[in-house]
């Protein structure tokens, strides 16, 4: 979960002397980046951008040059090949130089050979790449500077701040002092502030960069053009996927396919026989066929083999949010309203008891999902956090089984999973000692009869310190008060052990901190690697999890407009929806749209819990959804079924229905899928759709719920499931029942269950669909 692991309270300190601060570094940003910025104007200009050629026309000078598509980076490779070394057939002069606008006043094109031999005409040549170079980068310089000159600098300055303001605070391990004065595993060694700055202030430089190249990107219209690239130098094109990349203008020989969609490349020379050069890789230079390049990006179908969450989804989501059969029920009865009165932090020094806001949680699970006893006992994970405080850290609830518990007064809180950020680290960790909240996860009970949990979170360091979001792991162990498990249960944070980081993303299968988009005007790119559950299957641990999409399976951006897959079967249906799509250039939508690429991932583990493989997604949202949280796995009747929670603010669509209105009151979702063909099989959407539950109760009502979580029954043949959640930020929410029926879901709706409740008991409370107009809550 993203946004209420930072309270509101978080944003607003000291953001007058942010935003100065802010302002300034991006100013300079600005002026510096403003060469190397990638725009979508490109597509129409038909030349490559400052940095695109400037990288060719440098390239005897570096061994590193980066690919004009976002997140697509040439190999590197010790000894480029310059362009003094492509050859031609044909003189500079006897082509067109790059095409410009009217309105750009260009430097005149130099021509005729010289007569006074080869040094010369190599001086002449030299200078008319010069010419045409600098004729190109006004080309593309002047309609991104009046793109950049039409936006709204202040509000735009005004989010940034918002979003990265809190990283100039770090590091804050110390705002968030242990719960009680108990012996602890020894923590990591932390760098010191002077160490941590440099680190933060290069990553808000880069963000900076990012989100200045995103800012052009979606307030440039596309302009579709399906016409060859110009013959002539430093002439910008795309060519496709499997195009074949020659050895020279003559031979049949090939160096190899293009292995991308919409690949840009920048012509290195004229045309000769038909075909341009390019850089294939830093040390090779490769030709293609001018007929198979074109202007401008072109559409395509490639759904990677995986599932999605489509923009046709999103439609019928919109014609189904006010459907019963999804609808969340509101208990009739305020007093499941209660809070965790026994959830409070202890101050080590003051003595000092503050009570605890709970809000994310997961019970301690078996490796098959279901509930584990824990000797006698259930266990309830929860992130947690004083009021107005800064950062969350897990907390510990237990239940005894027996009798039939209910309702808050039921579970006991024991304190804080961990006293310290990272206790128990193994040596050297590279993201642990960065830790500055601890996010949601899972815990599993390996083995019943000893005392130990292996316990799986995110670790958030922040997006401007290394990591940003990191999947981690540890063992922690619970021992019985007095040496009797009737008498309780404590943490014993002196026998936490391996607690170490899993996965940071690697910028190919999953986006990592370097490689998101950044800022989009008026909606931030939602940076996700986190929320880890873990699930056993034929022998064999996996952990999914929350994460984006990169590279090598379709990354956000542009692409975003152009592959079919993310829109629906109907070519027709796809184009009429993308070309409003498209006349929308700068639109939230168009800005939710271009970011939009939440995933569902997957990785094995091996034995000890390290990463065996790390496997393509599960499901992706490109186009339609930024942020898939708390993905959850079960296995019932030979199916598995996948369940994540979004909210309406994610969507991207301006559909009130379906993303809500602009004063932070949005629809809250529960999606699923289901797969007939094993657990990394073919995820279909559960009801056609994928929507499974929705609730519309406004976000400061005292029984708004998010953070839903399906419990598998511990009877195979019960098709009814509890789904926990929790209330208003502060608690548990009373649990709901879900019945699934194959393809299909329902929820029930008259009637809820006691607050953080995990199974069915014989107490229920009448419940009721709608809004507080329609229903008056009683006491009972």
């Amino acid at each position: 979960m993203f946004q209420n692991k930072k309270p509101d309270q978080f944003f607003s300190i000291r953001r007058r002397w942010l935003t100065t601060t802010m302002i300034c570094t991006m100013t300079v940003g600005l002026q510096l980046t403003l060469a190397n910025t990638k725009v979508a104007a490109d597509e129409s200009a038909g030349v490559a951008n400052p940095a695109q050629v400037m990288q060719v026309a440098l390239a005897d000078k570096t061994d590193q040059p980066t690919n004009p598509v976002q997140g697509k980076r040439a190999p590197v490779d010790s000894e480029p090949q310059t362009i003094n070394q492509v050859p031609t057939d044909n003189p500079v002069s006897d082509q067109p130089s790059s095409p410009t606008p009217s309105s750009v006043d260009t430097v005149p094109p130099v021509d005729n050979k010289s007569q006074n031999g080869p040094a010369a005409d190599a001086t002449i040549d030299d200078l008319t790449n010069q010419v045409e170079l600098m004729n190109a980068q006004q080309a593309v310089i002047a309609p991104f500077a009046q793109t950049l000159a039409n936006l709204n600098w202040w509000d735009i300055m005004s989010n940034i701040v918002e979003a990265l303001g809190p990283a100039l605070l770090l590091p804050l391990n110390e705002w968030n002092s242990p719960d009680m004065d108990a012996p602890n595993a020894m923590g990591p060694t932390k760098d010191s502030l002077l160490q941590t700055m440099p680190l933060i202030i290069g990553n808000i430089w880069q963000q900076g960069q990012q989100s200045l190249q995103t800012l052009g990107a979606v307030n440039t219209q596309i302009v579709d053009d399906n016409s060859p690239m110009n013959e002539s130098i430093y002439a910008l094109g795309y060519v496709q996927k499997d195009t074949p990349v020659y050895v020279d203008a003559y031979s049949n020989q090939t160096l190899g396919q293009i292995d991308d969609y919409n690949v840009p490349l920048v012509s290195l020379g004229h045309a000769s026989n038909g075909r341009l050069p390019f850089h294939f890789t830093p040390s090779s230079i490769g030709w293609v066929d001018v007929q198979a390049t074109t202007k401008s990006r072109q559409v395509y179908y490639d759904d990677y083999g995986i599932s999605h969450l489509t923009r046709e989804n999103l439609q019928n989501i919109s014609q189904n949010v006010n459907n019963p059969q999804y609808q969340v029920p509101r208990p009739v009865s305020k007093s499941l309203n209660q809070e965790l009165e026994d959830a409070v932090l202890r101050r080590p020094i003051t003595g000092r008891q503050e009570p605890l806001n709970v809000w994310d949680s997961w019970p301690v699970q078996n490796p098959d999902g279901t509930l584990a006893n824990f000797h006698g006992y259930h266990l309830v994970i929860g992130l947690t956090a004083p009021a107005g405080g800064i950062s969350a850290k897990m907390g510990l609830f237990s239940q005894p089984i027996d009798g039939h518990p209910t309702g808050t007064n039921s579970w006991t809180y024991l304190g804080y999973l961990f006293n310290q950020f990272g206790e128990g680290a193994v040596a050297d960790d590279p993201y642990l000692k960065y830790m500055q909240a601890e996010w949601s996860g899972s815990t599993v009970m390996l083995n019943p009869d000893d005392n130990t949990l292996r316990v799986f979170y995110t670790n958030h360091t922040h997006l401007m310190t290394p990591g940003g979001q990191v999947l981690t792991t540890a063992q922690i162990t619970i021992d019985p008060k007095n040496n009797s498990w009737t008498n309780g249960l404590f943490i014993n944070h002196s026998k936490t052990t391996d607690h170490r980081s899993l996965y940071a993303g690697d910028g190919k299968l999953y986006q990592n901190q370097d490689n998101m988009a950044g800022f989009a005007g008026s909606v931030w790119d939602d940076y996700c690697l986190r929320d880890p559950h873990l699930v056993f299957d034929n022998n064999q641990y996996y952990l999914v999890f929350e994460g984006n999409t990169s590279t090598s399976i379709g990354n956000q951006g542009l692409d975003n407009f152009y592959n079919q897959a993310y829109y629906t079967s109907d070519k027709e249906a796809f184009i009429k929806e993308r070309q409003r799509l498209i006349h929308s250039t700068g639109s939230k939508e168009y800005q939710l749209t271009y970011l939009a690429n939440a995933a569902i991932g997957i990785m094995s583990l091996n034995p000890d819990f390290t990463v065996k493989e790390v496997m393509k997604p599960l499901v992706t949202a490109n186009a339609v959804n930024d942020e898939l949280e708390r993905p959850n796995l079960i296995h019932f009747q030979n199916k598995w079924y996948l369940f994540t929670d979004t909210r309406g603010d994610r969507m991207a669509s301006t559909d009130v229905n379906v993303h809500g209105n602009d004063a932070d009151q949005y629809p809250i979702y529960m999606l699923g899928f289901v797969s007939e063909d094993g657990i990394n099989g073919h995820y279909q959407p559960l009801n056609g759709n994928g929507l499974v539950l929705v609730s519309n109760i406004p976000k400061n009502s005292p029984d708004f719920t998010y953070a839903h979580y399906v419990i598998p029954n511990q009877d195979p043949n019960n098709n009814e499931f509890v789904v926990t959640a929790y209330l208003h930020n502060k608690s548990f929410a009373p649990s709901l029942l879900l019945k699934i029926d194959g393809h299909s879901t329902t929820m029930v709706t008259d009637h809820v269950l006691g607050q953080g409740d995990l199974v069915v008991t014989p107490t229920k409370y009448p419940a009721y669909l709608g809004n507080d107009a329609n229903q008056q809550l009683i006491s009972v």
